[in-house]
């Protein structure tokens, strides 16, 4: 591959093609913080882009939370100075950017800020947002490390969203196996790209999720005898079933299909909507109980619900632990 060069370019802003992946967010104190000293010192800080394709667009690969703070204050059509790289970035590269201008620039020497107004110093953003902002920073860093001290042996070949961890919890007073939990700070992002996949039903993504469940029930249980796999109802994409039959295949198990809905999948608004009531056509079996994601638990719960006096294993992909810290 190519060693990396930068130009220094002009680009007009609506032009710039954003990152969905993007890792860095801005809180409004940010956000405001930026806007004030945009007015204050100009447009200071270089966007770092890629070749531009046949729209005439380039790829954004940093400065996203400029980009949005200068198209409000300037407009779309205002043009900025940019570093060009002389080639596409991979995915990696793009994401080695974006954490890399956070972690290996210089940090803020506190004894040699001693001197200076505490006024000044708050104003510019040294105040207890600021410590708080850090402290979320690093309670991040030590639950993602951890998370992949639980689970070190995963395959990251298709670069999965989410934090693996591997472990027991509990929703509405039940039990289940998960895979993976969003990851804090991006979490809207890996929503996105979990609904493409749902959407596209992609064999590579869709293989590699079933085996990470796989491995997890063949880690967890020495074998399944008497049992089948079943899936949540289908909702729209119909991806859980797809999903539960692929665990299935690689279990040597029967897939059964379950559970229904009560009314048209279509109905409901989103893929993380509410579900409408749940009907069963129960079997004289245990079962593996599969979904993508479990975020309040009620699809959780309105299945087990109906197969009171068999066994069950429920088993996600993700569970979203995050939306209990959000409610």
């Amino acid at each position: 591959m190519d060693e990396l060069t930068w130009t220094p370019i002009t680009v007009r802003l609506s032009a710039l093609d954003f990152w969905e992946r993007n890792p860095k967010r801005l809180t409004k104190a940010q956000a405001k913080r930026l806007a004030d000293s945009t007015d204050r010192l100009g447009r200071a800080g270089v966007l770092l882009v890629g070749p531009q394709d046949a729209r005439g667009h380039y790829p954004l690969y940093d400065g996203h939370q400029r980009a949005n703070i200068w198209r409000t204050l300037y407009g779309a059509d205002a043009e900025v100075h940019a570093l060009q790289s002389n080639r596409e970035l991979s995915e990696d590269e793009r994401l080695s950017i974006s954490v890399l201008t956070v972690t290996a620039v210089g940090s803020l020497d506190f004894d040699a800020l001693t001197g200076w107004d505490t006024d000044v110093l708050r104003d510019l953003g040294l105040g207890v947002d600021y410590k708080r902002e850090l402290d979320d920073a690093a309670a991040n860093i030590a639950a993602m490390l951890q998370a992949e001290e639980e689970a070190p042996d995963f395959n990251e070949s298709v670069g999965l969203i989410g934090i693996k961890h591997q472990k027991w919890s509990m929703r509405k007073g039940i039990g289940f196996l998960s895979v993976r939990t969003f990851t804090a700070g991006i979490k809207k992002q890996e929503i996105e790209i979990l609904k493409s996949i749902k959407r596209d039903k992609s064999i590579l993504e869709t293989d590699a999720i079933a085996q990470e469940i796989s491995d997890m029930l063949r880690k967890t249980f020495i074998s399944f005898p008497g049992f089948v796999v079943t899936a949540a109802p289908v909702h729209k994409t119909g991806f859980s079933a797809f999903l539960a039959q692929k665990v299935a295949e690689n279990l040597g198990l029967q897939f059964v299909e379950m559970f229904f809905q009560q009314q048209d999948s279509e109905a409901k608004r989103d893929i993380f909507g509410d579900r409408p009531e749940i009907s069963c056509t129960p079997v004289d079996k245990s079962i593996i109980w599969i979904d993508d994601t479990v975020t309040t638990g009620r699809t959780l719960e309105a299945c087990i619900s109906k197969i009171k006096g068999f066994s069950a294993i429920p088993i996600v992909w993700i569970y979203d632990e995050l939306v209990q810290q959000e409610q």
